[in-house]
């Protein structure tokens, strides 16, 4: 049983970290990308990923990189590439 809390709490960890980076990044696409919200989950998966690849693959490896890079990455250029309509003429 102590295995299980111990997953849960360090998931949540990752979780909160992800979203502390997630938020501000957040903040700062919102003014240029149209579904920005989505960057905040796509932002606590990379990490959640990341956790999980330092748990299999022994610690700090350039696994647990890519993954982050995989995920977060992909979901900028997707998000990147559906921006805001210019607003007014010019």
């Amino acid at each position: 049983m102590t295995g299980w809390h111990w997953t849960w709490g360090y998931g949540s960890a990752l979780a909160v970290y992800g979203l502390s980076l997630g938020l501000p990044q957040w903040w700062v696409l919102r003014k240029r990308v149209r579904r920005a919200g989505l960057w905040i989950p796509f932002s606590v998966i990379g990490w959640e990923l990341t956790g999980v690849a330092w748990i299999s693959f022994g610690g700090a490896s350039g696994e647990d990189s890519l993954l982050y890079g995989v995920v977060t990455g992909l979901g900028l250029v997707w998000l990147v590439q559906a921006r805001r309509p210019a607003s007014g003429p010019g």
